[in-house]
């Protein structure tokens, strides 16, 4: 009895299966409470920089300010480009708390499309742009709705105060203000300042917390440019180009107007007249281009180069501006080379000074026969062709000369008479500054100079110079030119008081049929003139280009006839404005 009582009471107090369970749960929670106090350990220890720093990454905001970008002036520092503060919105999706509602909201004030905004509240992004440098009106309704996780941020907006002022010169940026073009582009490592920040803590909703974390590092700006440019005269300019351009039924033009002993740019214009749409037969008006056409466009010259196969000939003697030969109307250097004068006539007696005030194609061809391709070419690129000017312009193109190695027979023929090469304006114009220089090759220049943020103003290094020819071959050339305004192709381009050196050129234009003529058979022109004031001691030099004038009448092309008179008008203003009086010699000369 008493045994199994004992054995009965043993299997009564066995640990049965819910008691193995309470045990094993028992256990599991010492190990929890064990994990649990390793881990604060750790975190206290091992993990404690990193948490910290997560912790203020979400507490502390860091924004950046955007340094206020520098002013391009003119030679008289009239503001041609500028930055203006602007606001612009931002959001922290986060924290919008009826996203539909606000971007209803923000898209009518903003006029922006509804559901282009509710996609960027939706995204799950810390910081998304709503809208950049918006208008104060609009920033200041945005302000007052105080709409949850909208902010505001200053930022400086680039604006031109004198509109489509030389625009093609100054070229934009981008809406993070950095160049993308013209002398913004140039000069963006002088304009652009350097970005300053603000750190500021936060609380739950994005506002500053009052005596929180702050550290300021102001913005810097960027310098300052003043440009070459005269303003005054660069409107006077554009306005005379865009009614040269109306006037002749032109697709468009460019006229740069220099210095020519110092190189520097006074104004450089470029017009065109925009496509029609609608395919109809009346064109546009005439606008100021948004490219700088005189850098970037190229074009044939045609008999503005003359001048530079003359200054060749002269310099390595091989003509003298008086010693007379026979000149026909047409010349033969090949069985297809045939080149002619623009009219006919009979064998004439003519100098290398009759030839160019005549712009005799055959004379000069003749001339240039006496030179070697290899001596014509070296005079060619000394004068500026075939490559790029100083001035190293956003796009700005070096124009096309041929290696003299592919040159053919008819190569001779049609390079010195200005066909077969193209040019920019402003290399061409840099051409005829040897001559105006008396005989150096000035760089062009349109940077004046810089001034920093603390206002120190640092004037830009003189404009390169090297000698081309001799000053007796470029007064030659001189005289020869004051000759075809007073008398020749160029008459035009008189202006009273003044006496004026200059060349005309009238060139066929490549067409997509891979020759001169169109589809229908019909040539179009370029029509150039290119020269400087006064002759005697140059101050002022001008270069016109016109692309397809159409004229009134037949011959109406012609540069003698259509940018002559432009060449003159503008050239007188450029006097007038800066003050050249006309030249007076003195007893010592």
């Amino acid at each position: 009895m008493t045994g199994r009582y004992v054995t009965r009471s043993r299997r009564q107090w066995r640990p049965g299966r819910p008691h193995r369970r309470l045990l094993g749960l028992a256990l599991v929670t010492l190990a929890m409470m064990a994990a649990v106090v390793i881990k604060v350990g750790v975190l206290q220890t091992i993990d404690r920089p990193g948490l910290a720093a997560r912790g203020e990454q979400q507490l502390v905001d860091t924004v950046k300010l955007t340094a206020d970008r520098g002013v391009v002036f003119d030679r008289n520092m009239h503001e041609l480009a500028m930055s203006v503060p602007h606001t612009s919105v931002w959001a922290d999706p986060r924290l919008v708390t009826d996203k539909e509602t606000t971007a209803s909201t923000l898209a009518d004030v903003l006029g922006v499309d509804r559901t282009s905004l509710l996609s960027k509240l939706q995204s799950t992004s810390e910081f998304v742009w709503i809208a950049r440098e918006v208008d104060d009106d609009e920033a200041t309704q945005i302000k007052a709705m105080r709409l949850n996780g909208l902010f505001f941020l200053p930022e400086p907006k680039r604006v031109l105060p004198a509109a489509d002022l030389a625009r093609g010169v100054l070229g934009q940026t981008d809406i993070d203000g950095k160049g993308i073009s013209g002398v913004e582009k140039a000069y963006n490592g002088e304009l652009t300042g350097s970005t300053g920040s603000l750190v500021r803590e936060r609380d739950g909703r994005g506002d500053s917390i009052p005596g929180g974390q702050r550290r300021f590092e102001p913005a810097r700006p960027g310098s300052d440019v003043v440009l070459t440019l005269d303003r005054n005269l660069e409107y006077s300019v554009e306005q005379m180009l865009i009614n040269q351009v109306q006037a002749t039924k032109a697709k468009g033009g460019m006229v740069v107007v220099m210095r020519p002993t110092t190189g520097e740019v006074l104004a450089i214009a470029n017009v065109t007249v925009p496509a029609t749409p609608d395919g109809s037969v009346v064109a546009p008006a005439p606008v100021v281009a948004s490219a700088n056409m005189a850098l970037v466009n190229v074009f044939e010259p045609g008999s503005v180069v003359k001048v530079i196969t003359a200054a060749a000939a002269l310099q390595q003697g091989v003509a003298d501006p008086l010693t007379p030969m026979w000149v026909p109307d047409s010349y033969a250097l090949a069985a297809d080379a045939i080149f002619s004068d623009a009219e006919k006539h009979a064998p004439e007696s003519w100098s290398l000074s009759d030839i160019l005030t005549k712009s005799s194609n055959v004379g000069t061809i003749m001339i240039a026969q006496r030179l070697k391709a290899a001596q014509l070419d070296h005079y060619l690129r000394a004068f500026g062709l075939g490559r790029k000017t100083a001035l190293a312009f956003p796009n700005e193109s070096g124009g096309i000369l041929p290696s003299v190695s592919t040159w053919t027979k008819s190569s001779m023929g049609s390079i010195p008479i200005g066909q077969g090469v193209a040019v920019t304006a402003i290399q061409m114009l840099q051409a005829f500054n040897v001559i105006a220089a008396g005989g150096d090759l000035v760089a062009p220049t349109l940077v004046a100079a810089t001034i920093n943020p603390d206002g120190k103003e640092v004037a830009a290094a003189p404009a390169e110079r090297h000698r081309v020819v001799s000053e007796d071959t470029a007064a030659t050339v001189n005289q020869i030119l004051q000759r075809v305004v007073a008398e020749g192709t160029g008459q035009n381009a008189q202006i009273a008081g003044y006496t004026v050196a200059g060349k005309t050129g009238t060139a066929r234009k490549p067409q997509d049929t891979g020759t001169y003529e169109d589809k229908d058979g019909k040539f179009h022109y370029v029509s150039t003139f290119a020269g400087f004031a006064p002759a005697e001691r140059p101050q002022i030099s001008t270069i016109v280009v016109l692309d397809e004038p159409q004229g009134s009448g037949p011959d109406e092309y012609f540069a003698g006839t259509v940018a002559a008179p432009l060449f003159a008008k503008v050239t007188t203003e450029a006097l007038r404005q800066l003050q050249i009086p006309p030249y007076r010699a003195t007893p010592s000369g």
